[in-house]
């Protein structure tokens, strides 16, 4: 007798994916792919900010130990801003980060009581030639902004751009984050211990790109008080 084998597969099982089943599954991996490509440049951001933070703290910690050293009473500044320290007393070399030309620290000086308030601030510019400006101004009010975390900054007596770096008398700082037609907004509250800064010693510190772009905000500050030796 004779027997005939026949395959086991059908050929329902031998079919492949149809058109139709294909483009669903590009479909589907193509909305995964697309909510990957919108995490990952946050993602990219938050590294980037954390490591900012992580190198203007050493920054501006190298910068503080190096004043501790070479600022004393006498040639610290005296007035009751903060002042910039003459380069004289902190030097280029003394305030440049490594081998970077666009990264570098500035230290800022004012008298409180028998000590002094000293501020280091590190900043990175987009170019070497860029200028960081530095400049005192009055204010007719500072007041708590409406929801009691922002500070407000009314009748400033020098245009202040959106993303300048304020410090205080008190030694607080923050960003500006809001600009009106004759106040500003800065993101924290510059009150220290329920008492706020005095109206005619703020600094602000801006780093010009040029006329046209918005200034980078500083990486990092730190405030310390300090006695000098004489």
């Amino acid at each position: 007798m004779l027997r005939y084998c026949t395959n086991s597969y059908s050929a329902d099982r031998r079919r492949g994916f149809s058109l139709v089943e294909v483009l669903i599954a590009i479909g589907i991996l193509g909305v995964g792919l697309g909510m990957v490509m919108l995490i990952f440049p946050a993602a990219v951001m938050e590294n980037r900010s954390s490591a900012n933070n992580v190198i203007g703290t050493i920054m501006c910690e190298n910068a503080l130990a190096i004043a501790k050293i070479k600022l004393t009473s006498a040639n610290a500044p005296g007035d009751s801003a903060f002042t910039v320290v003459d380069d004289n007393v902190l030097t280029l070399d003394d305030l440049k980060f490594g081998e970077s030309d666009t990264r570098g620290m500035l230290v800022l000086c004012r008298p409180d009581g028998g000590q002094h308030l000293v501020a280091a601030v590190a900043y990175q510019k987009s170019a070497k030639d860029n200028t960081v400006d530095i400049e005192s101004f009055s204010a007719g009010d500072i007041v708590a902004d409406s929801d009691g975390k922002h500070t407000r900054i009314n009748s400033p007596s020098m245009q202040l751009k959106l993303g300048c770096t304020v410090i205080a008398s008190n030694g607080r700082f923050s960003t500006v984050s809001a600009v009106g037609t004759n106040y500003v907004t800065v993101k924290d509250d510059l009150a220290k211990d329920g008492v706020g800064p005095s109206r005619s010693d703020l600094v602000a510190i801006v780093e010009v790109e040029n006329l046209v772009r918005t200034p980078i905000p500083a990486m990092q500050v730190m405030v310390t008080p300090l006695t000098l030796r004489n």
